[in-house]
């Protein structure tokens, strides 16, 4: 197993990211109205700190583990300004991949796979062990009736990772170009902070490599996709990317990195994002999208302005 992990002895280097959009893009979630996002927005905001319903949970999803997030979580996240916190994270990774199940056919192999905040979190503490230590929690990251999918068949493997307590980053396995691609939004616009921010990655990019391969070789049992010999995989053929340039003026405070992280994480085609968005926009159509995700089984306050309600507990 330790043959497996990787040392990134390349070295690093940072791209400045062509972030206009392209002219044919990748296939993309469909955009939220914005009329309704603005006065779903403008509902959070009037509400007061003692509003009992927010203290409703208000998402609640039980697959493939429960998680269950209150209103007033989701508006200290997303309208009050605070970090990104993991379980609304885990969230909206089932989001994304609930929004991926509508645009691909289900014979259709997809460009990318989401993983949880946890897988981080764990590979992290076990390192390449995180299969022994947490197998059925890991398990459940990578297949189980939830997945619609071949995982193999998947260009990229996306990841979000939670370097220190409210600093995001996004790391991208690209299996076709033997890529790590790391998208830090705290990497400012003109770059004059990149070295800094790349050495707060030297202890932790190595360690979710190797765990990454190791749970590849686990779970994997297809003999068809990207990467099916796991040695070469291993080799130093992988080449680390930091991508800078990604965001508006605002993306490098900590506080937005889990934001920012996030609409990277769905906007990142292989070499750029299919769209940059202002901080604003992004905090305001992610908590709709979130609030209107089909699979919710929480309690939404009735006069929530949201349309085409899920099977709600009201």
């Amino acid at each position: 197993m330790l043959s497996l992990i990787l040392s990134l002895n390349k070295k690093d280097e940072v791209y400045e990211a062509d972030n206009k959009p392209s002219n044919k893009r990748q296939r993309v979630h469909p955009r939220q109205p914005e009329k309704d996002a603005n006065a779903c927005l403008r509902w959070l905001k009037s509400c007061t700190k003692d509003n009992e319903q927010l203290k409703w949970k208000w998402i609640v999803h039980n697959n493939p583990w429960p998680i269950e997030v209150t209103g007033e979580s989701i508006r200290s996240q997303f309208v009050c300004g605070g970090s990104l916190k993991p379980d609304i994270c885990n969230l909206m990774m089932r989001l994304f991949l609930e929004l991926d199940d509508k645009i691909y056919l289900n014979s259709e192999p997809r460009l990318r796979h989401f993983l949880p905040a946890d897988w981080a979190t764990l590979a992290l503490e076990h390192g390449s062990n995180l299969i022994t230590e947490s197998s059925p929690a890991v398990r459940s990251m990578f297949s189980g009736p939830h997945i619609n999918y071949n995982v193999k068949l998947c260009r990229m493997v996306i990841a979000p990772v939670q370097c220190w307590k409210g600093e995001w980053s996004c790391y991208v396995w690209d299996f076709k170009e033997k890529r790590l691609n790391i998208l830090d939004p705290l990497i400012n616009q003109g770059g004059s902070n990149k070295q800094d921010v790349q050495s707060r990655h030297d202890s932790i990019k190595d360690v979710l490599h190797g765990a990454l391969i190791v749970c590849r070789s686990k779970y994997y049992n297809s003999s068809h996709g990207y990467d099916t010999d796991y040695q070469v995989s291993s080799s130093n053929e992988w080449s680390v990317i930091f991508l800078q340039g990604l965001g508006g003026k605002h993306v490098f405070r900590s506080y937005n990195s889990g934001i920012y992280m996030l609409h990277f994480t769905r906007e990142f085609a292989g070499t750029e994002l299919e769209s940059v968005g202002k901080i604003g926009e992004l905090r305001r159509d992610l908590l709709y999208e979130l609030l209107t995700m089909g699979s919710n089984t929480g309690r939404l306050p009735p006069t929530l302005p949201i349309r085409d309600r899920p099977n709600r507990l009201e």
